[in-house]
C-alpha cells in the first residue's frame, strides 16, 4: 500500500514598505532583523499575513489570512484576522490548482502584497503538481469593479479574459511567475515558519 505524506505548514509575514525597509536593512547591517523587531520609530510595520498551506486528506490547501488595522503596527499587537486568499487542489487534475477566494483590499492593494502571496502558492504547489502547475478561477462582478484584478490574473495566466457587461469570467491555464520584488512597493518579512508532517498508509 502507498503511503501517503501530510503536511501542514504555517508561516506569518510582516509587512513594510519596500524603500523604507531597504534603508532600514543599509543602516543595520547584518543585525537588521533583530532591530526590525523593535524599532517602530525608524521602520513602520502596517499589515500581518498568517499563511497556512500543505496537503491533508482533502488534498493541498494554500490559505492566507490578514491582520490589518489602518495607523497601528502590527509588529506588537493581535487582532482578529480575515481571509483574503484560499487556493485549493483540482479533484480530477491534481496539477490545477482552482482559486477559492481573493478578498485583498484596502492599504495592502496595488503594492505587489498580491503578487508576492500567488508566487508562495505557486512555490507550494509545485511541491504537488509537478513542473507544470495549471490554475484556474472564476471572476465576478465584484472583481469587475475593482480594476486590477482582470490585468492581475491576465498576468499570471499570460492571457486575454474575457468577461461578460456584468464582468463574470472564467480562466484555466498554466500558472505562470509573475512576482518581481524590485518592481513591488511592499516588502514580506518571514518571523514565524512551522512545519508538521506524518505519513498514513
Amino acid at each position: 500500500m502507498t503511503r501517503m505524506e501530510f503536511w501542514v505548514r504555517n508561516r506569518e509575514y510582516l509587512v513594510f514598505h519596500q524603500e523604507s525597509l531597504d534603508r532600514f536593512m543599509e543602516n543595520h547591517g547584518a543585525d537588521w532583523m533583530t532591530a526590525v523587531l523593535a524599532d517602530k520609530d525608524a521602520l513602520k510595520c502596517f499589515g500581518r499575513l498568517i499563511v497556512r498551506d500543505g496537503v491533508t486528506g482533502s488534498g493541498w490547501e494554500f490559505k492566507v489570512l490578514e491582520e490589518v488595522v489602518p495607523g497601528l503596527d502590527m509588529r506588537h499587537h493581535r487582532v482578529g484576522s480575515s481571509e483574503i486568499l484560499r487556493i485549493g487542489q483540482g479533484t480530477f487534475c491534481p496539477s490545477t490548482a482552482v482559486v477559492n477566494d481573493i478578498t485583498i483590499t484596502g492599504q495592502l492593494e496595488g503594492i505587489g502584497v498580491s503578487s508576492a502571496m500567488m508566487e508562495l502558492a505557486r512555490q507550494s504547489f509545485l511541491q504537488v503538481s509537478g513542473p507544470d502547475p495549471w490554475i484556474q478561477g472564476d471572476l465576478s462582478p465584484a472583481d469587475h469593479k475593482r480594476p486590477r484584478r482582470l490585468p492581475f490574473w491576465e498576468r499570471i495566466t499570460q492571457l486575454k479574459i474575457v468577461v461578460d457587461k456584468h464582468g463574470k469570467g472564467r480562466f484555466y491555464s498554466s500558472w505562470h511567475p509573475t512576482y518581481n520584488r524590485y518592481k513591488a512597493k511592499a516588502t514580506l518579512v518571514l518571523v514565524s515558519d512551522t512545519l508538521n508532517d506524518s505519513e498514513m498508509q
